[in-house]
C-alpha cells in the first residue's frame, strides 16, 4: 500500500442505468510532527518555530507542502484546491 491509499475516501453511487460508480471524496493534507529526544531538547530550548520545523523536516517528517505534492502526484486533487488552501509561496 502506498503512503497515499489510506487517505482516500471513496463512496459508490448508482447512475440512473444502474452502473456503479466511484468518485472520489476529499483528501486530508496535513503534516504531523512526531516528537522525539532531539525535538523535545529544541522545544526546551525554546528555538524559533521555523528552525523547529527545519530539524523535523532533516528528521523525516514530511511537511504539509510536501504531502500536497505527493496528493497532486498521485492525482488525487488538484492544484486549484491545494492552492486555496496552503500558501505555496515559502
Amino acid at each position: 500500500m502506498d503512503l497515499l491509499q489510506s487517505e482516500i475516501i471513496r463512496e459508490l453511487q448508482l447512475t440512473e442505468d444502474q452502473t456503479v460508480v466511484e468518485t472520489k471524496q476529499r483528501v486530508g493534507i496535513y503534516e504531523v510532527m512526531r516528537l522525539n529526544s532531539e525535538l523535545r531538547q529544541l522545544i526546551v530550548k525554546g528555538i524559533p518555530a521555523e528552525e523547529l520545523h527545519a530539524a523535523a523536516v532533516a528528521g523525516g517528517m514530511i511537511d504539509v507542502k510536501r504531502y500536497a505534492a505527493l496528493v497532486l502526484a498521485e492525482g488525487l486533487t488538484s492544484t486549484e484546491e491545494v492552492t486555496s488552501v496552503i500558501a505555496m509561496g515559502d
